[in-house]
């Protein structure tokens, strides 16, 4: 029985229809299948899939099929005729087909949709973003952009600096929105730096530069700095990694903070859950205030790290890794993190070294300047003895020390360290996120 006065009159002819796909790049071809009820005999169909009110393909089949060339937001139609009368059934706005490429250039005076090339190129990022769709690349010229609302990519949308160089390309928050939502497994942010954007609220607590949600995301080859977070279940001033198809590689973590409230699970740079993975990262000068570790892990499912160069951050309790029992580290250097109240008294607080807590069992092929190893898959060592010049900012392997050559083979090796250097270069893969030269390389000078 329906629900209502009335009962739907099987006998009555009515239409409804479907597509295969309704969203794509210019050209895409879609197959429209109507379904009838209540139909008799044979059976005409008119397609209006334009919404111009023509219709374009009439046939006796329920299926029709129509490829889409110009970008643009279509409304479709479909009649059914058969002995008895008429049907009309209507999708508004149901197809949307976008440019394949599209530009972006700060506060473009010319800017006109569909933004597909750079002298029509749209004024935001935000713009930009709302007329991508599945498969668009948004290339984004050089210059600063300014948002005042957080960017969320929630297609297979790839946003990228049209240079390759990271600095060439900044989005400010001016401390006052986070950047960045990725919450599509196809969706990438590359090679652009990200800064001064930060979370305040309590439903919007971590990820302070970007956070990658459930439905996942890349970021790669971007600078990240100047983030912060700051309600009391504030974490990762930089950026949360909340999904199995969360990946940040390649990347620059910097002068990221967290507030003075959450003293339990608040990490200054990137917390790491549900999978999500960190690799080929520099994580350096981040600070949480009464939180702890640069890096973190939190609930049942945790996410990895490898081939990451944490050094010089700073947290009350504990600075480098803070590892869960569901979190793995792999092939990573922590040196120079400190723990700002690890000694001393309440009153006169000691800096002491942290670089690690946590799981030591899930750890394995790092090296620390602790007095101990990690565990005894691990390494310990100075950063003098561990970098090539670490005072110079040099982070690569000492020939000499336990970083090079060191590592265990990752499950997929990256072409390139975070410098740009092939990987790898000597037998095995070093560990951090740079890549020395093999101590066999010949070296020419003119």
């Amino acid at each position: 029985m329906d629900i209502g006065a009335f009962e739907f009159d099987q006998d009555s002819l009515s239409v409804g229809f479907s597509a295969d796909r309704t969203e794509s790049t210019a050209p895409f071809a879609v197959t429209f299948t109507a379904e009838p009820t209540g139909a008799s005999g044979l059976v005409t169909y008119r397609w209006d899939v334009d919404g111009d009110g023509t219709y374009d393909l009439t046939s006796n089949t329920a299926t029709a099929s129509h490829t889409y060339t110009s970008p643009g937001i279509y409304t479709v139609t479909v009649r059914a005729e058969d002995s008895s009368g008429a049907a009309t059934f209507t999708r508004t706005d149901y197809i949307r087909c976008v440019p394949a490429d599209l530009y972006v250039s700060a506060g473009n005076a010319g800017a006109a949709w569909p933004y597909d090339t750079q002298a029509t190129a749209a004024a935001t990022l935000a713009d930009a973003v709302a007329a991508a769709g599945n498969g668009s690349a948004v290339h984004v010229l050089p210059g600063t952009y300014t948002v005042s609302a957080t960017v969320r990519i929630s297609s297979a949308v790839a946003l990228s600096g049209t240079t390759g160089v990271p600095e060439d390309v900044v989005v400010d928050g001016r401390n006052s929105v986070r950047g960045f939502i990725l919450d599509n497994a196809g969706a990438r942010l590359e090679s652009i730096t990200v800064q001064n954007c930060r979370t305040t609220t309590e439903a919007e607590a971590q990820g302070g530069l970007v956070a990658v949600y459930a439905g996942g995301g890349t970021v790669s080859n971007c600078v990240l700095r100047g983030g912060s977070a700051a309600s009391y279940w504030a974490s990762a001033g930089g950026v949360d990694i909340r999904s199995p198809n969360g990946l940040v590689t390649h990347c620059v973590i910097t002068n990221c903070t967290t507030g003075a409230n959450n003293e339990n699970n608040g990490c200054a740079a990137v917390m790491i859950r549900a999978g999500g993975r960190l690799e080929n990262c520099l994580v350096a000068h981040n600070h949480s205030k009464e939180g702890r570790a640069a890096v973190g892990f939190y609930g049942s499912v945790g996410g990895s790290v490898a081939n990451c160069t944490i050094i010089d951050n700073s947290a009350k309790e504990l600075a480098g890794i803070s590892l869960s029992s569901t979190g793995y580290a792999t092939n990573c250097v922590m040196v120079e993190n400190y723990a700002t109240q690890g000694g001393g008294t309440a009153e006169d607080p000691l800096p002491v070294l942290s670089p690690f807590s946590g799981t030591a069992a899930n750890a394995v092929a790092c090296a620390t300047d602790g007095d101990a190893p990690v565990n005894g898959a691990c390494f310990t060592g100075t950063p003098e003895s561990l970098f090539r010049n670490y005072a110079g900012g040099d982070y690569r392997a000492s020939f000499s020390g336990a970083l090079y050559d060191a590592g265990v083979a990752p499950a997929s090796v990256p072409s390139v360290d975070l410098a740009g250097r092939g990987r790898v270069q000597g037998s095995r893969i070093d560990i951090g996120a740079y890549e020395a030269p093999s101590m066999f390389t010949t070296l020419l000078f003119r």
